[in-house]
């Protein structure tokens, strides 16, 4: 895995970082509207056993780490003006930051990150969808 050092502000770091590549960061209640429109094609790059512990709905696994073999099967689901929407499990890590950038370099250029990731889905879940 390709981890960069960050000291500071995670999160303000992954929001910038994906302003800088040009990915579009959504929040959760453009996210759930997202989802229930079924608009777009969602990615889960985080490890597959976390996938297999809860993701969200219609969710696809493509842990970044993977990209080189998954690429290839989600290829055909693909083109450029697809709508992709990447997470993973929140504020605190990169994997949907680097999926988005991965997919970015591989033409598709209308990407939304989530950086609420999992655990604030999750959690707004349990709080009958409350923020």
């Amino acid at each position: 895995a390709h981890h960069i050092p960050w000291i500071g502000d995670w999160a303000n770091y992954v929001k910038s970082q994906a302003a800088t590549d040009g990915l579009q960061v959504i929040d959760l209640p453009r996210t759930r509207t997202l989802i229930a429109a079924g608009t777009h094609l969602v990615f889960d790059a985080r490890a597959i056993a976390s996938y297999d512990a809860g993701h969200l709905p219609g969710a696809l696994s493509f842990p970044v780490d993977d990209f080189a073999t998954l690429y290839p099967q989600y290829a055909p689901l693909l083109d450029p003006s697809t709508l992709i929407l990447v997470y993973c499990s929140g504020e605190e890590c990169d994997e949907s930051l680097l999926l988005g950038k991965q997919l970015r370099d591989h033409g598709h250029t209308n990407i939304s990150l989530f950086p609420g990731g999992y655990s604030a889905w999750s959690a707004s879940e349990t709080t009958g969808g409350a923020p």
